[in-house]
């Protein structure tokens, strides 16, 4: 018995790690292949968000709005897979401001999707190849649907732990802090309406019930740490 419990062990590690890696590897590469980019450029492409990734840190590419929340999801070794911190820098580096050796570096050359192992490359899929996810979302309608569709939970990603008039008995909120703001949530959702009976709060432009997603808003329009955000609580294939 106990070299048949052995032997299947290391069948699940064989599926878990050398079957599993290929596949997701091929999902991976088809994705590329749809966006037309090669792995250099999609590395550059998403350079910021895998910097920040591992960083918290602002870098030269930080806009003056941009806040840094996903630290410590990439080690700096994971970046040195992807990244050459010898290569020529971006036009926008301020050298000499002490920031790690990775800020505005490029994509290491010859760096390819069989190189990484099934974490790393969970982690570019999951955090950087949001098309994947959203076309699971729109079921074949629009962003603008999806918004009105999905609107009570979004208001909870911002105003998270607070009842409001469309809450049903049992509704779990979505996150346990505020995930977007308040500008966010009235960029997603503009078109106003009459609030329902079932409360008399002022001003009603912000509240749930009484607005609904902007006209002929899409995907590109939106931050994309906003989308991420939704992808991550919205789209079922997400959720364990």
């Amino acid at each position: 018995m106990e070299r048949e419990e052995r032997n299947n062990f290391y069948r699940f590690i064989t599926c878990s790690t050398e079957i599993s890696t290929e596949s997701v590897g091929y999902v991976f590469l088809d994705y590329l292949t749809r966006t037309s980019q090669t792995f250099e450029d999609f590395i550059n492409n998403n350079f910021h968000t895998l910097y920040h990734l591992c960083y918290q840190r602002r870098c030269c590419q930080c806009s003056n709005v941009y806040l840094p929340i996903r630290r410590g999801i990439l080690h700096e070794s994971q970046l040195d897979i992807l990244l050459d911190s010898y290569s020529s820098k971006s036009l926008c580096h301020k050298s000499g401001t002490g920031l790690p050796k990775f800020c505005c570096s490029k994509a290491r050359s010859g760096v390819t999707v069989q190189s990484l192992d099934l974490t790393l490359m969970n982690c570019l899929i999951v955090n950087c190849c949001s098309g994947l996810f959203w076309e699971s979302c729109f079921n074949g309608g629009t962003f603008e649907n999806f918004l009105n569709q999905n609107k009570h939970d979004i208001y909870h990603l911002w105003m998270n732990n607070t009842t409001c008039c469309q809450c049903f008995s049992g509704y779990i909120y979505p996150c346990d802090r505020e995930m977007i703001s308040l500008s966010n949530w009235n960029f997603l959702f503009s078109a106003k309406g009459n609030p329902c009976s079932s409360h008399n709060i002022i001003p009603s432009s912000i509240l749930c019930c009484c607005v609904s997603a902007t006209p002929g808003i899409t995907i590109f329009q939106i931050d994309q740490q906003v989308e991420i955000v939704l992808i991550r609580h919205l789209s079922f294939l997400k959720n364990p």
